[in-house]
């Protein structure tokens, strides 16, 4: 297939991209490259895949080894959309890119409402015009708000946000449906729950766990230490996308081409517990500072893990790496490219 990559150069879409070729797809990696969550890292992930990053220039379609393409190309950009799809078929639209982060978003609420929100309109509205087989959206745990019990499940109400950067991503998978609906476009959302692995953004919790850690600097947790997430290993993330692409939903008279599903572990872990594992794997120990602070004051669920249920009965799929088995490999990737990752 042909399938368009949007956010390729980002922590998962890099794992997709990969996992896509390595599958015999034509992949097309769509990122705009900004200085949001390190442009030099989403080049050196480019250069792990081939990609030539000294070529790279806006608009310009770069071949990369086999059957690889790239653009830096912003999906605001709604002409510059129109272009990618006359170069060529695209039967299939992996969206990934997003401006990502809570904090960020109180600062900049616009900003993550123009590319979380429209930048998805504008991917869903060339999809249906181009005639796109299937739209896969990756959403995130957040929209199930602080408020949510555990574990949450596809059918809970979402419609309260904590956060600015919920409000957008919950309202980019309110188009989905609607476009699924409106213009029988198949789509399928995947709310991921706390990604993690190699290559993954510098601000995100394992990463800076194993760099306070490196550095000696202490670690705080809120609500005194009470955190229970669902640390998901990327290759169990990237399976579940790669099966959920093959298998678009199927619209009947009166229901839409939709498909929403959980991608977690499905089993809690407390924050605490996977600092240790990262303690364990690195060979230091950590110093912790317990913040009687409540994580729901920031927008955050004290308990986030997923029902994987619908995933594992409707895609017969099933998450397979343990927080134990996985940690290490994430160690001993980050031991080797520390320096490059965190001085950039």
């Amino acid at each position: 297939m042909n399938i368009l990559v949007t956010g390729g150069a980002g922590f998962i879409g890099f794992h997709v991209a990969k996992r896509l070729l390595s599958d015999g797809h034509r992949v097309t990696i769509l990122d705009n490259l900004s200085n949001f969550n390190s442009r030099e890292l989403k080049l050196a992930r480019l250069a792990e895949l081939g990609i030539d990053t000294a070529r790279i220039s806006p608009g310009i379609h770069l071949q990369g080894p086999g059957d690889l393409v790239f653009i830096q190309q912003d999906i605001l950009d709604r002409d510059g959309l129109k272009q990618v799809w006359q170069a060529g078929p695209v039967d299939c639209v992996i969206h990934l890119a997003a401006v990502t982060g809570l904090a960020p978003s109180r600062e900049q609420p616009v900003f993550f409402a123009e590319n979380n929100i429209q930048g998805t309109v504008n991917l869903l509205d060339a999809s249906r015009l181009h005639g796109v087989r299937h739209f896969l959206f990756t959403s995130s745990a957040c929209v199930h708000g602080c408020h949510a019990h555990a574990p949450q499940r596809e059918e809970d109400d979402v419609d309260r946000p904590m956060s600015i950067y919920a409000m957008t991503k919950r309202a980019a998978e309110l188009a989905c449906y609607s476009y699924a609906y409106t213009y029988r476009l198949p789509v399928t959302i995947m709310r991921i729950f706390t990604a993690f692995g190699p290559w993954g953004r510098p601000d995100s919790q394992p990463m800076t766990i194993a760099r306070d850690i490196i550095e000696g600097k202490p670690i705080s947790i809120c609500n005194n230490g009470y955190l229970i997430r669902d640390f998901t290993y990327v290759d169990d993330i990237v399976a579940g996308v790669a099966i959920a692409l093959t298998t678009p939903p199927i619209a009947s008279r009166c229901n839409a081409a939709y498909a929403l599903y959980n991608v977690g572990r499905g089993k809690p872990i407390p924050y605490r517990t996977f600092i240790q594992a990262i303690e364990t794997a690195l060979g230091k120990g950590a110093t912790i500072v317990e913040d009687p602070a409540s994580p729901e004051l920031q927008g955050e669920s004290i308990e986030s893990y997923a029902d994987t249920s619908r995933l594992e009965a409707n895609l017969a799929y099933s998450l397979v790496w343990d927080y134990e088995e996985s940690v290490p490999l994430f160690v001993d990737w980050f031991r080797q490219h520390y320096n490059k990752t965190f001085r950039y």
